[in-house]
């Protein structure tokens, strides 16, 4: 028993002091049953909490008006860098960059210029961005009613449209310059493949060929001529060959005239005939000696000097022709590196196109759409949670009223206030 007078008197009857208790500290156990007897004491209340908790819950879930999520995702665009081992596209702005500029700047501005235009609140506009994970997408959400959902797509596109302007200016940039090089580039490959730029670099190399190979016609009218030259040497040494024969046979008849003169010497006459036919034959022995000299020394000689010419133009003529062959490889060069140069620059044509076409501009993946189901607790949720919610407060009034009850009936037992058993 917790009765204070009984513990008073065991006390005093036995000479032992009672044990102490705290005050509100009850000292045997509470069972199950004292409990569900102070829930079936206070039923009435606990019953009309637990309705009024349903009731509460039904209003609210009944006039709770719906929400739904209103949303957009938007696919940031990208460039062609070169890596130094080929191509690779690479984001206007990494997602952390575009979510800042999102939730610092056009978020804000946009909800502000709405809200401001058509007279709302800001502090009710619930306009979010987030990087959905594991993703290069940025959604951009809001949560509100039917009623809000106009105001909610209208903002939700406006955020979509800063963005968008706001990379469209970087890939206006990178459009600029590799249009600009698209454009050189072609012009380039125009240029080498009109026939008439071959025709220019080939001019020159043309133009020394034909004045080696008139070098070449050159040497060989010179060759024609030293070789008739060479011809009519020949014809030279028959004439003096026949010359020669002619003076030797005129020279045995004259030395033969010449001995029987003087052998008949005998009167001025025989004697002037004599030294006359003298003469002759010394005129003769004179032409015959010269004609000799020139047929076997001059006439070789000459001989020589034009086959040592000719030879030395032939030798001038082969160095020409070697020119030439050089001269017609640099022309096949020419029109190789030509054709080279043509390959290599429709291929960075090509390329350019390709950088070009790959450059993906940001842009919303669908137009801002509403959440076919609304979002938030459902009404049910909503029963349930305030259905618990009344049962905890039930019980919790039933054992306060029990409480402040038991605590009257100590009091009354003593006689006396609470504070002064405290004080005692």
């Amino acid at each position: 028993m917790n009765d204070p007078a009984f513990l008073e008197r065991e006390r005093t009857t036995t000479g032992q002091s009672a044990p102490a208790s705290s005050p509100g500290v009850a000292d045997d156990e509470i069972s199950l049953v004292d409990l569900w007897l102070v829930l079936w004491k206070h039923r009435k209340l606990v019953l009309a909490i637990i309705v009024l908790s349903l009731v509460v819950g039904l209003a609210v879930a009944l006039l709770k008006p719906k929400e739904y999520r209103y949303a957009a995702t938007v696919e940031i665009g990208t460039t062609v860098v070169d890596t130094g081992h080929g191509l690779d596209t690479k984001l206007i702005d990494t997602p952390e960059t575009a979510l800042a500029k999102l939730q610092k700047s056009f978020i804000p501005s946009v909800v502000q210029a709405y809200t401001t235009q058509h007279q709302l609140d800001p502090r009710k506009i619930q306009l979010t961005a987030s990087i959905p994970e594991k993703s290069q997408l940025i959604e951009i959400a809001g949560k509100g009613t039917d009623q809000q959902g106009a105001a909610y797509k209208a903002m939700i596109a406006d955020v979509v449209g800063k963005l968008v302007d706001d990379h469209q200016r970087i890939m206006q940039a990178v459009q600029a310059r590799y249009k600009a090089r698209l454009a050189q580039a072609s012009i380039k490959l125009e240029t080498l493949q009109d026939p008439t730029n071959l025709k220019l670099k080939k001019l020159d190399v043309e133009q020394a060929i034909r004045s080696e190979q008139n070098q070449i016609d050159n040497i060989k009218e010179q060759i024609s001529f030293l070789k008739s030259k060479d011809k009519r040497l020949d014809n030279a040494d028959r004439i003096i060959k026949v010359q020669v024969n002619q003076i030797q046979s005129r020279l045995k008849s004259n030395r033969d005239a010449q001995s029987k003169a003087l052998k008949s010497a005998r009167d001025e006459a025989t004697a002037l005939t004599t030294l006359m036919v003298s003469n002759e034959v010394l005129q003769s022995q004179r032409r015959l000696a010269d004609l000799q000299e020139r047929l076997e020394v001059t006439q070789p000689n000459l001989r020589q000097q034009l086959q040592d010419k000719i030879a030395t133009l032939n030798r001038e003529s082969e160095v020409h022709k070697q020119k030439i062959a050089a001269l017609q490889d640099k022309l096949t060069k020419i029109a190789n590196d030509n054709q080279r140069d043509i390959s290599l620059q429709e291929q960075n044509v090509s390329e350019l196109k390709s950088r070009l076409d790959s450059l993906r501009e940001t842009r919303a993946l669908s137009e801002p759409y509403k959440s076919f189901q609304p979002t938030g607790m459902a009404r049910r949720v909503v029963l349930v949670l305030f259905g618990v919610l009344g049962v905890f407060l039930a019980v919790l009034a039933a054992f306060l009223i029990e409480s402040i009850g038991s605590a009257r009936d100590q009091v009354r037992s003593y006689g006396k206030e609470p504070w002064s058993v405290n004080k005692a």
